[in-house]
C-alpha cells in the first residue's frame, strides 16, 4: 500500500504502528518501512493501555467467540 500511495499520489508516506504486544512481528519493522519507501516510522507502545482498557474489559465481560475462544487476538486486529 505504501508504494501505491507514493506512485499514485506522489506524496511522502509516514508510517505508524501501535505496539499492542505483537512481539517478534515488530522486529525489523522500521527497516522494512524505510526500504519500502516510507520517510519515517512512528511506533507507539500501547501495550499497557490496550490491556487496561480493552483486554481486562473483555475478560470481565467473558467475551468469547463461538462460545469457546477468548477474544484476545481479535481485539488487537482493528
Amino acid at each position: 500500500m505504501l508504494r501505491w500511495l507514493e506512485d499514485r499520489y506522489g506524496c511522502e508516506v509516514v508510517c505508524y504502528c501501535a505496539d499492542v504486544g505483537q512481539g517478534e512481528e515488530m522486529d525489523g519493522l522500521e527497516a522494512k518501512a524505510l526500504e519500502t519507501g516510507a520517510s519515517k516510522l512512528y511506533i507507539e507502545d500501547l501495550r499497557d493501555e490496550f490491556v487496561r482498557h480493552y483486554v481486562f474489559t473483555a475478560v470481565k465481560a467473558n467475551a468469547v467467540y463461538e462460545g469457546v475462544y477468548l477474544m484476545g487476538t481479535s481485539l488487537a486486529r482493528p
